[in-house]
């Protein structure tokens, strides 16, 4: 079996399982139309007074239970930081990692060719087009820079 008649197959089954629960809810909604109709106005009351004591008083009971309820405050842990965590300012090069001139230039031809293209007018449409591709690209090659130049 093909992955297209295979879909096909998935479209129709969940097509018919659609119109199977749309027709449930029609037959549930149609019988309890027909049971609330049958009611009379006295009863309708008396469901509605019902209904507003019992939600009425339950949401009432939970206020007064959070009010009334003298329970310690929700105490917080202060989480310990890690001591290979550093600092904001830092550079986030691990100790292992080298960058290499090669591909640091590498890297700003790539940024000289991208503001190249942002300050041509007939390259600002490529470069607008790279960057809603890659939106974070001109941030990603100032973080590399920044690694690069704190490893010297």
């Amino acid at each position: 079996m093909s992955s297209a008649e295979n879909k096909k197959d998935r479209s129709a089954t969940l097509n018919g399982l659609i119109t199977k629960w749309q027709s449930i809810k029609q037959k549930i909604a149609r019988y309890l139309q027909h049971k609330t109709e049958c009611l009379s106005m006295q009863s309708k009351r008396y469901g509605l007074v019902f209904f507003c004591v019992v939600f009425g008083g339950s949401s009432i009971a939970v206020v007064i239970h959070a009010v009334t309820v003298k329970n310690e405050p929700v105490h917080i842990a202060t989480i310990a930081k890690p001591s290979r965590a550093g600092h904001l300012n830092e550079a986030f090069v691990p100790k292992d990692s080298v960058i290499t001139k090669a591909e640091y230039d590498k890297v700003m031809r790539v940024k000289n060719l991208l503001l190249g293209l942002q300050a041509d007018s007939a390259g600002r449409i490529k470069f607008d087009s790279i960057m809603l591709d890659r939106p974070q690209l001109m941030d990603s090659i100032a973080l590399f820079e920044r690694m690069y130049l704190s490893q010297k």
